[in-house]
């Protein structure tokens, strides 16, 4: 063997390179199903794709064919080109600089093929909604495609988002730009508007709602300072107290992670200005939970607790 020939490709490695090409020709005559048959070659030009394009009609195919592919190296991509939802100029025509529209069309798109790659690699999703950055709309589909993977490992992780996360209530009633507050929603809210209501109780059983109330509000009063925040809280008032007549173990971790909290933030933002932030007292609540747990005799968290599916049953 010539010193040459340790420079030439293999014939897998040439195999590869011949699929990725044809993978691109398909890709370009918007042709599919040929794309899925090639299988993992074609996972960059996919990739390339969606870096290249905004157009949903090109975005939404290129993103369930990678779904259909099931390569969890996809997973990177499909965060990013659906974080595009504030688009750069002059493709964002809205006055706070996000295309509402442009998320509402990917977020089921983004979860179906989320939901297809973590059938196989379920790890690398919760690995994603672990991360920091992992933030409310971002983690929506992530969250959407563990509750129908329905892979019990993954209950504990999806329960710490949502407490994790800062209810988010931008200043847009979802999919409609308004120049002026009208309505602010909870993050409970716009969760509900985003996934459709028979997805949480396949991971959270009858408990979905109850988890969702915990952060639930309608706003009174806000004249667009953070002081003026005025919010009504008798939805989480009813779940937290429905959650202490739960006597399960499963009551008792939820309570423990209302029982850290004394506020939480609603981030908003007015008209074409910077987001602001304003704040809910939660002490009453956690004050409410701290009281339970002790006459529960202060139990401590069991993960374990989520890993069988009867116990979700109320």
């Amino acid at each position: 063997m010539g010193i040459f020939d340790l420079f030439k490709p293999s014939p897998e490695e040439l195999k590869a390179k011949e699929d990725a090409a044809r993978a691109q020709v398909f890709i370009e005559n918007k042709e599919w199903d040929q794309v899925v048959e090639i299988g993992k070659p074609a996972v960059k030009p996919l990739i390339s794709c969606l870096k290249d394009n905004y157009a949903l009609d090109i975005v939404i195919p290129a993103t369930r064919t990678l779904g259909r592919i099931g390569n969890a190296n996809a997973i990177n991509q499909l965060q990013y080109f659906y974080q595009r939802g504030t688009l750069p100029e002059p493709l964002s025509i809205e006055p706070t600089g996000y295309d509402w529209d442009y998320y509402n069309a990917l977020m089921p798109i983004v979860a179906e093929a989320l939901t297809n790659i973590g059938k196989s690699d379920v790890e690398q999703i919760t690995k994603f909604v672990k991360k920091d950055e992992c933030l409310f709309l971002d983690g929506i589909p992530f969250i959407w495609a563990l509750c129908e993977i329905g892979d019990r490992k993954a209950t504990e992780d999806v329960i710490r988002w949502m407490f994790r996360v800062e209810p988010n209530a931008p200043i847009l009633s979802f999919g409609t730009p308004l120049l002026y507050q009208e309505k602010l929603l909870s993050h409970s809210d716009i969760i509900r508007k985003c996934i459709p209501p028979t997805v949480l109780p396949k991971l959270l059983g009858d408990y979905s709602d109850l988890i969702l109330d915990t952060f639930a509000w309608e706003l009174v009063s806000f004249s667009g300072e953070p002081d003026s925040l005025q919010v009504d809280t008798s939805r989480c008032n009813g779940a937290i107290q429905r959650l202490c007549e739960i006597k399960t173990p499963i009551s008792n971790n939820i309570l423990l992670m209302i029982s850290k909290i004394d506020k939480f933030n609603v981030g908003y933002q007015h008209g074409t200005h910077e987001s602001e932030t304003a704040y809910v007292d939660f002490k009453p609540f956690q004050q409410m939970t701290k009281e339970e747990l002790k006459s529960r005799g202060n139990p401590s968290y069991n993960p374990s607790a989520y890993l069988e599916e009867e116990v979700w049953k109320l």
